[in-house]
């Protein structure tokens, strides 16, 4: 068995899911074989997988489509707190208590398979600055005190801010009273408004935040690369024309912008022939090998309420001339708006391009 292409030290003896299961399982989905060993494949690159599913855009539309992922890893919100190296996704919207557009708080995505992905409010407080303009502020766990709560409006300049309201569940109540207790209220202001964390359905304009770093590219570079592994079997992965890419995947060595760039364009017009319409979401994939170049372009979660960016992953030079298998795509398309069936979110349709 040859050694894997990460370490080179032990056996290549690991199932790699080149397009991570935790952005779906796919029914006739092929693994990668022969080029990683198991402390490598779940030790540092998983988490690289963590980063892109759970904290990246992706994590948004997987929470909305029901995607679950393992069964055994745990299951963390990914608006509160920090993991994988990066801090939570925010969502902003305006509350419809307030009857003010400009009166945004902060909200959280209930997973799940409805047709109609339910959202709520997350644990908050509300504060008004000297001018009366709102600022949403997330209670994470770590916040206990309201010497803590002073810290974090301190770093917000909210210093002399006032309490507007209060958003949380009954048995959650007491403790943000507690970190609250020293702020100052408007005077002749009434009680403290609360907001219990429950809405019937709403429709609303919002604003996703996330961030995308290098740990978050040295993920989308991983899985392109594996990906061309898969589908050019002829290459092991120990090409030197790969050598940056690998040390970038492995150890962040470099810039990402070598070997990742994101666009706004439409592969249908670049890939060729194409499906006559888009009625559900899904994963598109190709790889290109050209003129000793291999790259692979990635669409994840493209849908018909949402067209995502194109992530092109540039592999690098390499010396193999392979016949008629110039071009590769992937079509991974979600069962949408129905639930899983047994344990895949889909099936893998193969799609041949050909040379133009």
């Amino acid at each position: 068995m040859p050694l894997c292409i990460y370490c080179h030290e032990r056996e290549a003896n690991s199932e790699e899911h080149d397009v991570p299961a935790s952005l779906g399982q796919f029914q006739g989905h092929n693994l990668l074989l022969g080029r990683l060993c198991v402390p490598c494949n779940t030790g540092g690159l998983s988490k690289l997988d963590g980063r892109v599913a759970r904290r990246g855009p992706e994590g948004f539309f997987r929470l909305l489509l029901g995607v679950q992922g393992r069964a055994h890893h745990q299951k963390k919100s990914p608006f509160y707190g920090r993991d994988y190296g990066a801090g939570p996704m925010r969502i902003l919207a305006p509350l419809p208590e307030a009857n003010d557009p400009e009166y945004e708080v902060f909200w959280e995505v209930l997973p799940g398979t409805a047709a109609a992905p339910e959202m709520r409010e997350l644990r908050q407080i509300v504060v008004r600055d000297a001018e009366g303009k709102t600022y949403p502020i997330v209670v994470e766990e770590w916040l206990k005190t309201s010497d803590s709560l002073e810290l974090v409006l301190a770093e917000r300049g909210l210093c002399e801010s006032t309490l507007d309201r209060m958003i949380a569940a009954p048995e959650e109540q007491g403790w943000l009273e507690r970190v609250c207790e020293k702020l100052r209220r408007p005077e002749n202001a009434g009680p403290v408004v609360w907001n219990v964390p429950l809405h019937p359905p709403i429709r609303a304009a919002c604003t996703l935040e996330f961030v995308q770093d290098a740990l978050y590219w040295r993920g989308i570079a991983k899985i392109g690369f594996h990906y061309a592994l898969k589908v050019f079997p002829e290459f092991s992965g120990d090409e030197p024309g790969f050598l940056g890419i690998k040390r970038f995947i492995q150890h962040g060595e470099g810039d990402w912008r070598p070997f990742v760039s994101e666009t706004l364009d439409d592969p249908r017009f670049r890939l060729g022939t194409w499906r006559p319409s888009l009625n559900r979401a899904m994963h598109v994939i190709g790889a290109d090998k050209r003129n000793r170049q291999l790259k692979v372009d990635i669409r994840f979660f493209w849908m018909p309420e949402y067209e995502p960016p194109t992530l092109t992953v540039k592999i690098g030079d390499h010396d193999h001339v392979i016949s008629h298998r110039d071009r590769i795509g992937d079509q991974y398309v979600f069962f949408w708006p129905e639930p899983r069936r047994g344990e895949h979110d889909g099936f893998v349709d193969h799609i041949n391009f050909p040379m133009f």
